[in-house]
């Protein structure tokens, strides 16, 4: 499920990662169905909002964590809306663990095509594919990472930026510091952002609002206040 920002309250990163982990080890809510849900409401909202760019082609740049993760999802579903997809990772896919491994594999499995940014070859084809798509969705950096954009993935944004599709960020905008809105010199600029479990704190931030573009929430599957209910009722027993 997804909707538009209207006035749900921010969270810091440190919140974000309080809710997952709190949704998986006191609600047994499996990290992989998190995920899954998370890519859910990032697609529906593309296909509600983007669809005839994401029909023209669309390219989602993944990056090696749980953002990635997330795009790996969007791209199946993507794929199983019959919309044109390539995945474009930024990393070898041995660098992949956990779950984005696993989503990895399914995308594998399916036969979507999957470009690889790590040789000078693959790099042109890349170049070429951020040229054709009619949108591109950036899953290549979340609220995790730490410090700018450095290397491919720098190189990746700055092809994305110049190019003529629409750009969608899940989460939020590579190079963009969730918490303080400060934005990377080297950092993507959406048309939209579809963020995970509510609005970051740095969202309101000037340069933060230069990038995001019109935001939108994508469900989990758990909401704070089911967080905060479940464990005050476990602390009760």
């Amino acid at each position: 499920m997804w909707r538009e920002v209207t006035d749900e309250p921010p969270m810091s990163c440190a919140a974000i990662r309080e809710l997952d982990r709190l949704g998986v080890e006191s609600l047994k809510i499996p990290s992989l169905l998190l995920m899954e849900n998370a890519g859910a409401g990032a697609a529906g909202c593309i296909l509600a909002h983007f669809a005839d760019a994401a029909r023209r082609g669309t390219l989602v740049l993944c990056g090696p964590g749980n953002n990635g993760g997330d795009g790996l999802v969007v791209a199946r579903l993507l794929d199983a809306a019959r919309a044109p997809v390539t995945v474009l990772l930024a990393a070898p896919p041995e660098k992949l663990k956990g779950d984005p491994a696993v989503h990895l594999e399914i995308v594998q499995r399916l036969g979507i095509r999957i470009l690889y940014a790590s040789s000078s070859e693959e790099f042109a084809a890349a170049g070429q594919a951020i040229a054709a798509a009619g949108l591109i969705v950036d899953a290549l950096l979340g609220t995790g990472a730490g410090g700018p954009p450095r290397g491919v993935v720098a190189e990746l944004i700055a092809m994305a930026n110049r190019a003529a599709a629409a750009r969608v960020a899940i989460d939020l905008p590579s190079g963009l510091d969730a918490d303080s809105g400060e934005a990377a010199e080297c950092c993507f600029r959406a048309d939209a952002t579809i963020t995970l479990a509510a609005p970051k704190l740095g969202f309101a931030a000037p340069a933060a609002r230069r990038v995001l573009g019109r935001v939108f929430i994508a469900d989990i599957g758990v909401t704070p206040e089911q967080v905060t209910s479940a464990v005050a009722s476990l602390r009760a027993r």
